[in-house]
């Protein structure tokens, strides 16, 4: 037997006694059942034998059919001393434009053979391993890959106001996967959303790199980097993407800081125009100088209004209690706007009219902002490629 087959090892569940494939993926060999692995993946449609002892390697990289043949030749001298000890294994090759890991092969079929199917509680790196394995770079099955993209974008929507940064652990590993899978507007709220925590400069050094984004980024020899098929539990960020987020933090202060620190006033009536500069100090103008995510935050009366989502759409994960902390920071306009949207104006002396008015207004500024945002991305991801 050659070395790379002594190295190999069944897998522990996914060897099938009545498997009618083999296939090896870095040092696991898996027997599974061919009429089921390969009418869903277009790559192993290359695999055409039913004899469960061929074993067939996935390896990615060009097809080399020099190098190729030279092995090809080794492994013919090899199966011939093989003969002798009553071995029948054979080798064939499988290319990949991206080595595909054990751990992604393993989710795969938990998913093919109803182990563990892909749901709303499907946990995020189960969902990453089948979306990164199903992608034409890997084995190529479109049906599973969309599934994967409708469960990824489930857990990050790209509506910012409900892409909640303290519920959603993975923003940073969210970040490499809508980077490399081309999820534009996911990728977008992402951003975002770590801008608006404020956290990135405080956690992440330097020239930091994420083990995940090697994975992604880097076409390595896994067999010789084992340790990179665990992805990390606690996200880091690239110095490309530090940068990213340092320019947008700047643009989004350099924008909001004039509108939230102006009093607004009405078009119709001077007495509302002077309720709001009585009002908007002690209401939006000190607020915002208290850290948004301190203890200190204080909570407001604020009516049940009915808010548009920042993309024009209506959601009920909008709905706003009672009385909440204060949002309200130069660096979240998105936020802070549906914090000023949400005060009791009409309690403070204003119209019903010119509430209206400047409620639609500050949703319109939201849009704004948020088309803004995603000018400064393209801007700015194109100046740090």
């Amino acid at each position: 037997m050659t070395i790379e087959h002594q190295e190999a090892q069944e897998h522990p569940k996914y060897w099938f006694e009545d498997g009618s494939m083999t296939l090896r993926v870095q040092n696991h060999l898996f027997r599974v059942h061919r009429s089921l692995i390969c009418r869903h993946s277009r790559v192993l449609l290359e695999a055409r034998t039913d004899t469960p002892d061929v074993v067939y390697i996935l390896e990615h990289g060009a097809l080399d059919l020099q190098k190729d043949q030279v092995q090809q030749d080794k492994r013919d001298t090899d199966r011939r001393e093989e003969k002798q000890n009553s071995s029948n294994m054979l080798d064939g090759r499988i290319k990949t434009v991206e080595p595909v890991l054990s751990k992604d092969f393993e989710e795969l079929l938990g998913h093919l053979y109803h182990d563990e199917l892909l749901t709303s509680t499907t946990s995020f790196h189960r969902v990453v391993s089948l979306l990164r394995i199903s992608s034409s770079k890997h084995l190529d099955i479109p049906q599973i890959h969309e599934l994967a993209r409708a469960e990824f974008q489930r857990a990050f929507p790209s509506e910012p106001l409900l892409l909640r940064p303290e519920m959603n652990p993975f923003l940073h590993e969210g970040l490499q996967v809508a980077s490399q899978f081309g999820f534009s507007a996911v990728r977008k709220a992402i951003l975002y959303a770590i801008v608006t925590t404020h956290h990135f400069n405080e956690e992440e050094e330097e020239g930091a790199v994420s083990p995940l984004s090697q994975v992604h980024n880097a076409p390595l020899d896994l067999d010789v980097h084992p340790e990179l098929e665990v992805t990390t539990q606690a996200g880091t960020l690239s110095p490309r993407d530090l940068t990213l987020l340092r320019t947008l933090l700047s643009q989004l202060i350099s924008h909001f800081t004039p509108i939230l620190y102006t009093p607004s006033t009405t078009s119709s009536h001077m007495e509302c125009t002077e309720a709001f500069a009585d009002h908007w100090m002690p209401l939006v103008i000190q607020p915002s100088l208290v850290d948004s995510d301190s203890e200190e935050g204080e909570a407001h009366d604020v009516e049940d209004v009915n808010v548009n989502s920042v993309n024009g759409s209506s959601s009920a994960d909008l709905e706003r209690p009672t009385r909440k902390k204060t949002i309200l920071s130069v660096y979240k306009p998105l936020e802070s706007l549906e914090t000023i949207k949400s005060i009791n104006w009409v309690e403070k002396g204003l119209c019903p009219e010119c509430v209206k008015e400047k409620r639609e207004e500050w949703s319109d500024e939201q849009r704004i902002v948020w088309e803004r945002f995603g000018e400064w991305v393209d801007e700015a991801s194109s100046r740090t490629l």
